[in-house]
């Protein structure tokens, strides 16, 4: 197996096996599905934190790359683009069970923690697109994009809380969709 598969086979089944198991899953446990030996495994990433880091990275990166085709498309007003950009979902989002990301608080509390502060970045295109909102007349003149980021954040970062999603009953996506919807549109009739 060439060494990008062999990469790609041991994200893929650590994925398959945190769906199920959450963040209990073993770098023991993924090596026999793949027919590969827990050496391999360290060949690509120095822990099972680094697979986590790993799979952060690359839900950041297509976020951001996300961000910049909605940003930049001509075909979209700044009312679409600032729903489009928040409600970007990843391969990776919808191949997790992010419902489970809540326990790394307990099993990873330093990723955890690492994971929440990817939420307090990225934020440079909506903010710009905010801004243009207010000059073209989609966002109140009065509104405070910061204020407006740390709304959404928090309440992104409020969904990996405890049991969050299993206890509201819907996808991480319908959840984020709800927010959005709630921040950008608001809630009187």
């Amino acid at each position: 197996m060439e060494e990008r598969n062999v990469k790609l086979a041991i994200v893929n089944e650590f994925v398959s096996q945190f769906n199920e198991q959450g963040p209990k899953v073993t770098l023991d446990s993924i090596c026999k599905p793949i027919h590969i030996s827990k050496k391999t495994i360290y060949k690509y990433f120095p822990s099972k934190a680094g697979i986590y880091e790993y799979l952060l990275d690359e839900a950041t990166r297509n976020v951001l790359e996300g961000q910049k085709a909605v940003y930049e498309n001509p075909d979209l007003s700044t009312r679409e683009k600032l729903t489009k950009i928040l409600t970007i979902r990843t391969e990776w989002e919808t191949r997790i069970d992010v419902s489970k990301i809540f326990e790394f608080e307990t099993f990873e509390p330093a990723f955890y923690s690492k994971f929440l502060k990817a939420y307090e970045s990225n934020w440079d295109y909506f903010l710009s697109l905010m801004d243009k909102g207010k000059r073209d007349g989609t966002v109140k003149p009065d509104v405070n994009p910061d204020i407006v980021v740390a709304l959404l954040s928090s309440a992104m970062v409020n969904l990996y809380k405890g049991d969050a999603l299993k206890r509201l009953g819907i996808s991480y996506a319908e959840a984020i969709e709800k927010i959005a919807n709630t921040v950008l549109f608001g809630i009187l009739a």
